[in-house]
C-alpha cells in the first residue's frame, strides 16, 4: 500500500485565504489492505476523489454504487458518504478535500450542487492537478496557499467542462436547454414557470425536467434558485439595499422565505452573510 498526502500549515496565517482553501490532498494505492472510510453524518468540507485504476463500493446520496476507474466521485459540504476499497482490486485513486466562503459559489458556478460521479476515463492533465497540489503541500514553497487554490480551481473548471461536453452529447435538446438558461439569467425571467420552460422545448414536464438535470446536473428548479440566491449575495455585498428590499427586488413574496432560502444554499442567513462582507 503506497499513500502520499499533503495538509497546510494553518499556523501560516499570512498565506491563509479563508475565501478558499484546500484542506488535505492526496493519493492512494490500495493493493494489500481493505480500506474503508466512514462519514455517515457529513463532512464539513467538499471532497473530490478519481479513481485512476481498480474500482471501489460507494455511498452516494444514500444509494450504494460500484465505482470504476476513470470515474470522479463529488461529495457536497454536509453529504453522507463511505467508501470501501478491496486489496484485490488494485485500486488508485487521487483526492483532495477543500473548503471556504468562495467555495459554494465556486460549486454553483461549475454545475456541481449535488453529489455525484462522473465518468471521464484515464486523465493525466487532472492527474498533473492532484499532483501539483499534492507538492506544494508537502513542500510549501513562498505563496503556497495561493497556487494551491489555482490548481484547485483548474481542476473543478476543467471537470465542469468535461461534464458540460458529456451531458451536450448526451442531450438533443442542447441548444434549447442553452436559450433556458440565458433566459434564467434575466430579471424579465421571474415569473416563467417550469411549465413555460417545457413548452419553448416541445416536451412534458416531466421530461424537460429529467432532461435538463441530465444537461446541467440540477433540476429547473435547482437552477434557477441558486441563480437567484448570487444576485443575492452580490447585492448584499456591493449595496446598502436592505434584506426586505433585496427580497422584493428579486421577487420573492416575503422577506422570510427569502432568508430561509438563502440559508439553504448560502448555509448562513442573510444577515450574517452580509455582515461577514462587510467586515471581510
Amino acid at each position: 500500500m503506497f499513500f502520499q498526502a499533503g495538509h497546510p500549515d494553518y499556523n501560516d496565517m499570512q498565506q491563509f485565504d479563508k475565501h478558499l482553501y484546500v484542506v488535505s490532498c492526496g493519493f492512494q494505492h490500495i493493493d494489500t489492505k481493505d480500506i474503508t472510510t466512514s462519514r455517515l453524518n457529513g463532512h464539513g468540507d467538499y471532497h473530490i476523489l478519481y479513481l485512476t485504476k481498480g474500482k471501489g463500493n460507494f455511498l452516494i446520496n444514500n444509494q450504494e454504487c460500484v465505482v470504476e476507474a476513470g470515474t470522479i466521485v463529488f461529495y457536497n459540504y454536509g453529504d453522507s458518504h463511505k467508501y470501501t476499497y478491496y486489496a484485490k482490486d488494485d485500486t488508485c485513486v487521487y483526492w483532495i478535500h477543500f473548503n471556504g466562503d468562495f467555495a459554494k459559489e465556486l460549486i454553483i458556478d461549475l454545475i456541481f450542487e449535488t453529489s455525484s460521479t462522473i465518468k471521464i476515463g484515464t486523465n493525466s492533465f487532472l492527474c498533473e492537478c492532484f499532483e501539483n497540489i499534492i507538492n506544494e503541500l508537502n513542500y510549501k514553497p513562498s505563496m503556497y496557499f495561493k497556487s494551491c487554490c489555482g490548481n484547485l480551481i483548474t481542476m473543478l473548471s476543467y471537470i465542469a467542462e468535461i461534464r458540460n461536453d458529456l451531458n451536450q452529447k448526451k442531450c438533443s435538446h442542447a441548444d434549447d436547454f442553452a436559450y433556458i438558461i440565458s433566459l434564467m439569467n434575466k430579471n424579465e425571467d421571474s415569473h416563467m414557470q417550469v411549465e413555460d420552460y417545457a413548452n419553448i422545448c416541445h416536451l412534458s414536464k416531466s421530461r424537460f425536467i429529467k432532461n435538463f438535470k441530465q444537461f446541467t446536473g440540477l433540476t429547473p428548479i435547482e437552477y434557477k434558485n441558486q441563480i437567484i440566491i448570487k444576485k443575492a449575495q452580490y447585492l448584499l455585498r456591493s449595496t446598502d439595499l436592505s434584506i426586505s428590499e433585496i427580497s422584493d427586488l428579486l421577487g420573492f413574496e416575503s422577506a422570510s422565505y427569502f432568508s430561509t432560502l438563502f440559508k439553504k444554499y448560502v448555509h448562513q442567513p442573510p444577515k450574517a452573510f452580509k455582515q461577514l462582507s462587510i467586515n471581510s
